[in-house]
């Protein structure tokens, strides 16, 4: 790393702003922003200081990758349970073609066929993908998620387990980590009331996760952005975030990879003349007259 760099060289005594800005490549500041930056008073003292605070990071870095080491193997020493079906899913599911089975609408989940999964244990198809036999495996499943890395696998994981028995349904998970928003109703009044606090890891880390699919060009970072425009970003972000643990309900209970939808999904889905109302409408909300409409059109 550039900067860890930079710290190692006013360690080493380096105190000219420009030979430390040369040792920032890669950074998005130029040379002479880098100068500037690097240009003050730095003691012995403070290098001192420094050294010691340096020392203090490899050491936790060197603690962080010990424990991840340990994590791995325990991993992949823990069995899974025998994968089951016959989970109700509610309605909304599509087939996409070369996926066995169908795919949720709402949130991508692959849902197998019945045929292929009765109850008990379900032994690895012929021709399809293997079945994950440990937790290490079902990290390597979950790592496949938009958002989602093998720490944040790992976590969420820990803390919701890799038997999913205690959850009928993906939306029963979702009501236990607290996504789903309350219903309040006053006589006729219906309300919709906040989610409440949750696991606070899981929501902790779903959260960023649904930050870092909504950047990318993928079935869920289309979803987060339509959400997002329409909803604002805090409900996106809760939305996002159930979509996710859905699709972990799906792949850890029925123990089957990811599978992406694709950013153009929701295309096909629309209604084109509705699309052509809500285009005019905008464009005269934006004063477009006809004939400006018109000329744009031909030049397109």
């Amino acid at each position: 790393m550039a900067g860890r760099r930079i710290l190692d060289a006013l360690v080493a005594g380096e105190r000219d702003p420009r030979r430390l800005a040369a040792l920032g490549t890669g950074l998005k500041a130029s040379p002479e922003e880098m100068t500037a930056a690097l240009t003050g008073r730095f003691s012995d003292h403070d290098a001192f200081l420094l050294k010691i605070y340096l020392e203090q990071v490899d050491a936790l870095d060197q603690q962080i990758a010990t424990l991840s080491a340990r994590l791995e193997e325990m991993t992949a020493a823990m069995p899974l349970p025998a994968r089951r079906s016959g989970t109700p899913e509610p309605a909304g599911v599509t087939v996409v073609d070369g996926v066995p089975g169908t795919v949720s609408t709402v949130t991508g989940e692959i849902i197998p066929p019945a045929a292929d999964a009765p109850a008990g244990a379900t032994p690895p198809p012929a021709d399809g993908p293997p079945v994950p036999r440990t937790a290490a495996d079902l990290v390597d499943l979950l790592d496949a998620i938009p958002g989602i890395g093998r720490d944040s696998a790992q976590l969420i994981l820990a803390e919701i387990g890799t038997d999913m028995s205690p959850f009928a349904a993906s939306g029963h998970l979702a009501s236990w980590a607290k996504l789903t928003s309350r219903t309040i109703q006053t006589g006729a009044s219906l309300r919709m009331g906040r989610t409440g606090r949750g696991n606070r890891y899981v929501r902790r880390t779903l959260g960023t996760a649904a930050v870092s699919a909504g950047r990318t060009n993928t079935f869920l970072g289309v979803r987060h952005r339509r959400l997002r425009a329409r909803r604002g970003g805090l409900k996106a972000l809760v939305a996002t975030s159930r979509s996710i643990l859905e699709i972990i309900w799906r792949m850890v209970h029925d123990q089957v990879p990811f599978r992406e939808l694709g950013a153009d999904y929701h295309t096909p889905q629309q209604d084109p003349e509705r699309r052509k109302r809500v285009l005019a409408r905008q464009m005269k909300n934006l004063g477009v007259s006809p004939e400006e409409a018109a000329s744009m059109l031909a030049a397109a």
